[in-house]
């Protein structure tokens, strides 16, 4: 499947004339799990709707990039990834699991917000991050619970996340959990995210990273009698 997915990666940006079919592709591109592969998606949509956006004539989306009938929904192929990946949101398997998720996918963005429509209703959804900081704010509708997970490898130059709040309670902290916010549970962690069980409501969380640090050299003998 590593393959599949690899091939794919590499050769769908000339192949495509058809929104419809880049969908599978860019949904191949965030199956990955890479901040690359997020910002390389939405760095296609940038490109490859700029013409199809730009068209006003009939304000509706066309059947090709660049031609065709302009009468196609599947041109509003960016839309979904904005709401199920960007923002995050999504069904958590059948409706009678009563649950969603919230897994935002930052790419080269630095904040999001809106409301995304689920079969549970809406779940009002907004982020923003710094260079050693994400901060998620979300609502979890009544009579459902949602997993959230939050980005553990969108802080480049800085070390791993160390600390986590939520609803201003330090709940991770080193790689422990430490609980501590009524309604929320640690799912785990994998490096790329750190994943949390939270019950309707309110919610406002915050990972933070340390910068790395330069390292320190020490020199403990006169440094003439070292290069002598």
């Amino acid at each position: 499947m590593e393959s599949v997915r690899a091939y794919m990666a590499a050769n769908y940006s000339a192949a495509i004339r058809y929104p419809y079919v880049a969908f599978w592709a860019m949904n191949n591109l965030y199956e990955m799990e890479s901040p690359a592969r997020d910002t390389e998606a939405l760095a296609y949509f940038r490109s490859k709707w700029a013409a199809v956006m730009a068209r006003t004539d009939t304000g509706t989306l066309t059947e090709e990039f660049n031609a065709g009938e302009s009468c196609h929904a599947f041109g509003a192929v960016p839309a979904c990834f904005l709401s199920t990946r960007v923002l995050g949101v999504r069904m958590d398997g059948p409706r009678a699991n009563a649950r969603v998720v919230i897994e935002p996918r930052p790419g080269d963005l630095t904040s999001a917000s809106g409301t995304v429509v689920t079969d549970h209703g809406l779940v009002p959804v907004g982020w923003s991050r710094a260079p050693s900081s994400f901060t998620l704010n979300a609502t979890v509708p009544a009579g459902i619970s949602a997993t959230v997970a939050l980005p553990a490898n969108v802080f480049p130059g800085c070390a791993p996340p160390e600390r986590v709040t939520a609803n201003g309670i330090v709940v991770w902290e080193n790689g422990a959990w430490l609980g501590g916010a009524p309604g929320l549970s640690f799912q785990g962690a994998d490096g790329k995210f750190l994943r949390f069980t939270a019950v309707a409501g309110e919610w406002s969380f915050q990972v933070t990273a340390a910068p790395n640090q330069a390292p320190t050299v020490t020199i403990s003998e006169p440094l003439g009698d070292l290069i002598r």
